[in-house]
């Protein structure tokens, strides 16, 4: 999105500004869940974005779980 957003799996998830690139808006970016739960972010191979196992599980109590394919860290 224009404002540095992602949705992923019903998740709205905020891209935070870095020096390294002026603006990523509205470009691909690849967004990987790692086995521990975790989501990264991935721009021209390098990572903008981390979030925790602990921000995710946050983020989908917040959301309909429902509507998620996330799967939680075992």
């Amino acid at each position: 999105s224009a404002d540095h957003t992602i949705s992923f799996e019903g998740l709205i998830l905020q891209i935070p500004p870095s020096n390294k690139f002026r603006s990523i808006a509205k470009q691909h970016v690849e967004v990987l869940q790692i086995r521990d739960a975790s989501i990264e972010i991935v721009y021209k191979g390098y990572r903008v974005a981390r979030f925790s196992s602990d921000a995710v599980a946050r983020m989908m109590n917040a959301t309909l779980r429902e509507h998620s394919q996330l799967k939680m860290a075992v």
